[in-house]
């Protein structure tokens, strides 16, 4: 899932140059010799549809650890609220998640491992949700505002938890990325094109504002 602001976007899979964050008050963690490449609609399809396996033993490797941080990377570094690991090719059952980093100036990534949702509200909440795997597509979807989250955190402990607004969105986004499911499923060609074109629109408009301030 992607900021709806576009603000630090470029359209294509390689990140930002790090000054973004320093203007935002935010330090980028340092990542090295990166392999991940983020997948894009359509000609990587057959990968952001495949439904991910969980093999605990490991995600818990160290090497696999160092993947989860350039997971981490790319998802900030992108502009990213959160990513699924299915979105740069991992078989594994995850995602990463933090959507106030640019509110607190501070980093702080949820890695949920094997996440399932165990309950949500009957509220709805209807807002306009972008993909790192879908350029330049904002999609009106309508989410639970409260789900909760049941998932294994990287000490191997499974947690519990509840989130709401933005967070909740973003805990639903990535579930569907791990079930196979894209924002983009049930839109005609034709509204994806005019979908396109808007996001394309603000994706411009947020950029020149950034430039200026």
């Amino acid at each position: 899932m992607e900021l709806d602001t576009g603000i630090l976007l470029t359209g294509n899979s390689e990140p930002r140059p790090p000054s973004i964050f320093t203007r935002c008050g935010v330090s980028l963690p340092g990542v090295t010799d990166l392999h991940l490449r983020i997948q894009k609609m359509p000609q990587d399809e057959k990968i952001l549809r495949h439904v991910p396996e969980l093999a605990m033993e490991a995600i818990t490797k160290d090497n696999y650890l160092n993947t989860i941080s350039e997971m981490v990377f790319r998802m900030y570094a992108m502009g990213g609220v959160g990513l699924a690991a299915n979105q740069v090719g991992l078989p594994e059952n995850l995602f990463v998640m933090d959507t106030d980093w640019l509110n607190r100036h501070e980093l702080k990534p949820y890695v949920c491992i094997e996440p399932h949702i165990v309950d949500y509200s009957e509220e709805l909440i209807e807002s306009e949700e972008g993909c790192l795997s879908c350029n330049n597509v904002i999609m009106p979807l309508k989410r639970h505002a409260e789900v909760q989250l049941t998932y294994t955190d990287l000490n191997g402990d499974r947690q519990s938890e509840n989130f709401t607004g933005l967070a909740s969105c973003c805990v639903q986004h990535e579930v569907d990325h791990l079930n196979g499911k894209l924002i983009i499923d049930g839109a005609s060609r034709l509204m994806l094109d005019i979908l396109k074109r808007k996001g394309k629109k603000r994706k411009k408009q947020a950029v020149r504002k950034a430039k200026k301030e």
